[in-house]
């Protein structure tokens, strides 16, 4: 075998590998993408938000633990790791609330979102009660 045809040989099959490696990575992609969709919660249903009682959706500190982890994951980016704010989101530690800083309404920007502001929805995203424990946890950062 020549020096060429090695070469040649040696491109094509890194080209094979590249190519079933996408094509890997892509069905893997495109079947987690289909079982999120069979998951996919119903929309946040507005009568949860009336008249919320914490306690019905598990304790305070479970529920803050879980609304701590989401706004990490979630919210932090634009509200801070604190929630003290930052040039993408308002403090939330503040007695300053665009919206009012009852739990229903926290609950309903959470769910809804605020469009004009940036703020995307988790409404579609988020199971219930892991909405009403990132309320719970945004409540509180105004308490401390």
């Amino acid at each position: 075998m020549t020096q060429l045809s090695r070469e040649k040989t040696t491109f094509w099959v890194i080209i094979g590998c590249a190519f079933f490696t996408m094509l890997l990575i892509g069905l893997t992609l495109f079947m987690v993408n289909r079982h999120l969709k069979l998951v996919e919660t119903k929309p946040f249903d507005k009568k949860m938000i009336q008249n919320i009682k914490i306690e019905e959706w598990g304790d305070k500190e479970t529920l803050l633990h879980i609304g701590r982890m989401q706004f990490k994951l979630r919210c932090s980016k634009c509200h801070g790791h604190k929630g003290t704010g930052s040039i993408h989101g308002p403090d939330l530690t503040d007695n300053i609330w665009i919206y009012g800083n009852s739990i229903e309404t926290i609950t309903t920007i959470i769910a809804n979102g605020a469009p004009l502001r940036g703020m995307p929805g988790w409404g579609q995203k988020l199971l219930p009660k892991d909405i009403i424990a990132l309320s719970t946890y945004v409540k509180s950062l105004q308490e401390k």
